[in-house]
This record gives C-alpha cells, sequence and structure tokens, in this order.
C-alpha cells in the first residue's frame, strides 16, 4: 500500500502489479491529524486526532469501494498505542 495525500496505490510487490484507488488521504485531515494504522489488502484502519481533545476516532475504509465506517466511542481509545484488524469483523486494541 502506498498512501499519498491525494492519491492511493495497492501494489502486489510478487507480482509486480498495482492498482490506483480513489481514496485520498486528504479526504480525512491532515497527515498531522489522521494516520494510517493497519491493512489487510482491502481494508484500512485510520486513527483520526482532527477532534483536538478527546478520544481519536477510527475509520475503517474499504478501499476498492471508497466507503468508510467510523468506529466512535473504542473504550480507554486515549490510551490506545496499536489497532489492528482481525478478520472481517472485528478491531483489536
Amino acid at each position: 500500500l502506498v498512501l499519498f495525500p491525494m492519491s492511493t496505490t495497492v501494489m502486489h510487490v510478487a507480482r509486480q502489479e498495482h492498482q490506483h484507488r480513489s481514496f485520498k488521504l486528504f479526504d480525512y485531515g491532515t497527515s498531522t491529524e489522521v494516520a494510517p494504522c493497519d491493512f489487510d489488502g482491502e481494508k484500512l484502519v485510520l486513527v483520526d486526532r482532527s477532534r483536538g481533545t478527546g478520544p481519536p476516532l477510527f475509520r475503517i475504509v474499504h478501499l476498492e469501494r471508497n466507503h468508510h465506517k467510523e468506529v466512535d466511542n473504542v473504550p480507554a481509545a486515549d490510551s490506545v498505542t496499536l489497532l489492528k484488524l482481525w478478520g472481517a469483523s472485528y478491531l483489536i486494541c
């Protein structure tokens, strides 16, 4: 996965293939506010600290569809140091 503020490219290194995606990190905020946490080949998890004080917001973005789901009210979100995708429906903190 190669993320730029205005474009995204998914690369398969072994096959030396790449696909461009319409997802733009800049649509969600600046690089100082929004950062990627994990990528499973289809979905990207972002941590969004643009709300200032208070817990961050987490987003799961399906890159092929350019669709996102917001995950709010994560228990102890202020102290999360690692967030990973686990299966199709779970996040591990």
